[in-house]
């Protein structure tokens, strides 16, 4: 349920606006921060795994994060090809 909620807030702006690469990388950084600091007394918290293991798919034994450069890609690509087949949108 965290992981759902921590990549759907990006995702309304990755559907209008193409994000830059190191902004994409940022979020993930604090999306990987949340997610393995449940213990406040640490100082820091343990990452267990590295992000590019987590972003694997859970069939492959990762944890199904996506990378979000990648699916803000895909975004563009999907209202890229709305515009071109609906010619009856606003915008075309």
């Amino acid at each position: 349920m965290i992981k759902l909620i921590l990549q759907t807030v990006p995702s309304y702006v990755m559907n209008i606006y193409l994000l830059p690469h190191l902004l994409c990388l940022e979020i993930e950084k604090m999306i990987n921060s949340f997610w393995w600091s449940f213990n406040s007394r640490q100082n820091r918290p343990i990452n267990w795994l590295r992000w590019d293991k987590l972003v694997i798919m859970k069939d492959f034994g990762g944890l199904g994060f996506r990378n979000l450069n990648a699916f803000n890609l895909m975004l563009m690509g999907k209202q890229a090809w709305n515009l071109m087949t609906n010619s009856s949108s606003l915008i075309s």
